[in-house]
């Protein structure tokens, strides 16, 4: 039995994509041609409807109206008069502060000539996240690395030639599937040109 669904749960709270069925499959008779047509009872998207969900959602839907005319169900004990219990499964959304170490950023595309310092001086950093909660209490605060691209940064100024002075640079990091970040997290930076030797 293939389970498909429409809409969005409500806001703050998530699809895991978990979808139970029970049964997952059923017995069908019918003639050898017409059972070899028939490799799955599909339920349409209109049957279940989870706009606004707060909580998983299910539904006891009758799948024998998925059937074809020509196939009949075969009652084996797990089906009642043709209906199948169905459950998406709805989270609510969870969130988690995450204190980022200085060491833990990495500054790249950084033009010859010029040194970068954090203007923080080893201060930690708080970066906010959120998603499924699996997904978020995975996710490793001394293993993570956010980056630093003055190349990047630069482009999005339309600067051509890196200045020096204190600057405000987003950091990037490399979420796991299923989570994201709340806001984008800054540093400051002292961003000094070296001199020429002579």
């Amino acid at each position: 039995v293939e389970v498909n669904y429409k809409g969005t749960p409500a806001e703050g709270y998530l699809l895991t994509g978990e979808v139970k069925c029970e049964p997952s499959s059923v017995m069908i008779s019918g003639t050898l041609g017409t059972l070899a047509t028939v490799n799955k009872i599909v339920i349409p998207e209109e049957d279940l409807d989870i706009t606004g969900a707060t909580e998983t959602y299910t539904a006891n839907i009758s799948i024998r109206k998925y059937v074809p005319t020509y196939v009949n169900l075969v009652d084996n004990g797990t089906l009642t008069n043709g209906r199948a219990a169905v459950s998406v499964v709805i989270e609510p959304e969870a969130e988690k502060t995450l204190t980022i170490p200085e060491r833990n950023i990495h500054i790249q595309e950084l033009p010859e000539g010029f040194r970068v310092r954090f203007a923080e001086d080893g201060e930690p950093y708080q970066l906010t996240i959120s998603g499924l909660n699996a997904a978020v209490s995975a996710v490793d605060q001394n293993t993570l690395s956010g980056t630093v691209d003055i190349g990047q940064w630069m482009e999005s100024r339309n600067w051509e030639r890196l200045t020096e002075g204190t600057y405000d640079i987003p950091v990037s990091f490399e979420l796991p599937s299923g989570v994201k970040a709340e806001a984008e997290m800054f540093v400051r930076v002292n961003i000094v040109e070296l001199e020429e030797e002579e």
